[in-house]
């Protein structure tokens, strides 16, 4: 007695007896709209089906003519659908696999749910912190030279190394970019410079010169006062965000479960051998 209940109550078993109610269901409605009924009936439910769904696509209701359309398009989905049917093309088809296993995972999934508590979302925090963690940021500032002017960079570069005064050259800007950035996060330098300079900056030794270094303008010479490494939040702060992550990982973890149980079932055959395909399945 023990076990039936404890094989009443295990996930699989729930799942296997909603997919055969489903699976009674629409064999009941399948017989019900048989495939060699030259019959085809369009209700007013399935008009304003239609209606609606033209409304979620075009964010409008349908004139006359394309609800007329509309109308069209699903007497010929159910004229080829019967016909597709009648020729047996649902038996073998890898398509109509295909999609009934979209709809068998759509169904494990809206069957497995999950919910965290405080202490395992903390955990999933401490244990994944780069998922989290705030952009690093910089602060710096530079000398731009034409896409021209390497060797000039160069040279300019030299000179700052030795000692010259910065203010002999902070002509060399670009208008179109600030001398200076303060705090500015790696994707802001990207979106300003380019993603390969904006790798690049973060990367270099604080509180002296470099380059020259190539952004979509050109070259230039960069001095970083500071970089500041993002830090992982508070729970609180990203409760949600862990919390959809932790979900997102503990029912893929589960539907593998499920799908593992199913797995044993089954007995897998190679039709031929000597090719050394393996199970992995």
């Amino acid at each position: 007695m023990r076990r039936v209940k404890n094989l009443l109550k295990h996930p699989l078993f729930i799942f296997i007896i909603l997919g055969a109610f489903m699976y009674v269901i629409y064999g009941a409605i399948g017989r019900l709209v048989d495939s060699n009924d030259k019959k085809i009936v369009v209700s007013n439910a399935q008009i304003e089906l239609l209606r609606e769904d033209y409304k979620r696509t075009w964010s409008r209701y349908p004139t006359v003519d394309e609800m007329q359309n509309q109308i069209y398009g699903h007497i010929m989905d159910e004229i080829f659908y019967k016909e597709a049917v009648n020729m047996g093309l649902d038996k073998s088809d890898i398509a109509v696999k295909k999609r009934l296993r979209q709809l068998m995972e759509m169904m494990l999934d809206d069957y497995v749910t999950v919910y965290a508590t405080e202490q395992q979302l903390s955990d999933y925090l401490l244990a994944n912190p780069e998922k989290f963690r705030a952009e690093s940021s910089i602060s710096f500032s530079h000398l731009y030279f034409d896409v021209n002017e390497k060797e000039k960079a160069t040279a300019v570069l030299n000179e700052l190394r030795k000692g010259a005064d910065i203010s002999k050259y902070e002509h060399y800007s670009l208008r179109m970019l600030p001398i200076s950035f303060t705090s500015e996060t790696r994707s802001n330098v990207a979106r300003h410079t380019g993603k390969e300079f904006a790798e690049q900056v973060f990367d270099l030794e604080k509180l002296m010169w470099h380059g020259p270094i190539a952004s979509v303008y050109g070259w230039h010479l960069v001095w970083v006062d500071e970089v500041q490494k993002g830090k992982v939040p508070e729970l609180d702060k990203v409760w949600d965000l862990v919390e959809r992550e932790w979900a997102a990982e503990q029912k893929e973890i589960r539907k593998k479960e499920e799908y593992a149980l199913m797995r044993e079932q089954y007995k897998v055959v190679f039709e031929d051998s000597k090719r050394g395909v393996k199970d992995n399945s």
